[in-house]
């Protein structure tokens, strides 16, 4: 057997390298890694300084200026949806079927209060109140094609209504009270005339107004002062007729401007001593009649 001395050196011949093999597939790509924190964000510099400002713009024209109204007097309301376009007219903007209250400030015992009717009224209540503001004493219910006419309301004694007349947009309407006398009219045509149960209290003008766009205008209202009473006039006993004749009749005075200073009681009546000149009268074909007044005293 050989044995090989292990101080002994050997050589080996090494063979040309051979050919290089494929190259293998491609490995699947990794997944990407996670990005880092973005960093701080720097300080914002100082502000410039502000720019010159711009001209101002052409000044607009200023519109028409509305016409006051002719009111002497003065309107309160505490219900923000009431505006007064004049002083003498009253606009309801907002709340429909709400109703709203406005009253005048002044109050008086003896007045005139006009107003014109509502155009589309809806339950428009417009008059006089001596109390509560809400509770009205004379008072026009408007609706839309009828009204009700209230006097001395919630007055369970005196309390009248007059229901369901007719009137037109544009009326206008009065309501007069005097010392003894209440008159409420329509276009100057009376609707009511009586007694004033209430000769010492004073009354407001009062205005319940329900629907938005509702407008009362053409409103007056002021104090009516009396006059003196004039003297009693002397009364008359004597008889007045029409005579055509030519004659002068017996025991008649003729009125044609003759002296009568003898007739002391008629010249009191008078206020004259001479006996006036009256107008000639027609008959009914509008023919005239000649003749004058005779008086019998």
């Amino acid at each position: 057997m050989f044995k090989m001395n292990h101080l002994e050196k050997r050589y080996v011949q090494v063979g040309p390298t051979g050919p290089s093999g494929e190259k293998g597939p491609v490995g699947h790509t990794g997944h990407i890694g996670y990005r880092g924190h973005t960093g701080y964000k720097g300080h914002t510099g100082c502000t410039g300084p502000t720019g010159v400002s711009g001209k101002d713009g052409n000044k607009g024209d200023i519109g028409p200026k509305g016409n006051d109204g002719a009111g002497m007097f003065n309107f309160v309301s505490s219900y923000p949806d009431i505006e007064f376009p004049a002083s003498n007219s009253i606009l309801k903007t907002n709340n429909n079927y709400i109703p709203s209250i406005v009253t005048t400030v002044e109050k008086y015992r003896v007045l005139v209060f006009t107003f014109e009717a509502p155009v589309n009224a809806s339950n428009t209540i417009i008059g006089l109140n001596r109390m509560n503001p809400s509770l009205f004493c004379h008072s026009v219910q408007f609706l839309s094609k009828t009204m009700n006419i209230i006097l001395n309301g919630n007055d369970t004694v005196y309390e009248k209504q007059l229901n369901n007349l007719t009137y037109s947009s544009g009326d206008m309407f009065s309501f007069i009270v005097e010392e003894t006398k209440l008159t409420v009219t329509n276009n100057g045509i009376v609707l009511y005339e009586g007694k004033n149960y209430y000769p010492t209290d004073f009354f407001k003008a009062a205005f319940r107004i329900s629907t938005v766009g509702q407008l009362i205008k053409n409103i007056s209202f002021g104090y009516v002062s009396m006059g003196l009473t004039g003297p009693s006039g002397v009364a008359q006993t004597g008889t007045m007729v029409y005579y055509v004749g030519s004659d002068n009749p017996s025991g008649w005075l003729r009125c044609d401007g003759r002296s009568i200073a003898e007739y002391t009681s008629l010249c009191s009546l008078l206020q004259a001593t001479t006996l006036p000149n009256m107008p000639q009268i027609k008959d009914i074909s509008n023919n005239s009649v000649v003749g004058s007044y005779i008086m019998k005293y």
